[in-house]
């Protein structure tokens, strides 16, 4: 397993596991984080954040923080796309 946050880009991966409390866990659930989730890494800024998924055809932008907490078994890695990655 890897966290979302040290994910390569345009990688798709299934969420395995939501690491943080109660909160973080609701929060994620709003945002369409599920376990068993598939969901593709778009892209990251330079600093890290956000964090850019798509799933379901709905991208969504998150946190480093959080991103550092959601870790997925990895289904494919692009490596024809992997010099996008910006940092």
């Amino acid at each position: 397993m890897v966290s979302l946050a040290e994910m390569k880009v345009n990688t798709t991966g299934v969420i395995k596991q939501l690491s943080g409390g109660v909160q973080f866990r609701a929060k994620m659930n709003s945002l369409n984080f599920r376990i068993g989730k598939k969901i593709k890494k778009i892209s990251k800024s330079i600093l890290n954040s956000p964090v850019v998924v798509e799933m379901d055809n709905t991208r969504v932008a998150i946190g480093w923080g959080m991103a550092k907490k959601v870790f997925l078994e990895v289904l494919n890695e692009d490596s024809s796309h992997g010099q996008s990655e910006c940092g």
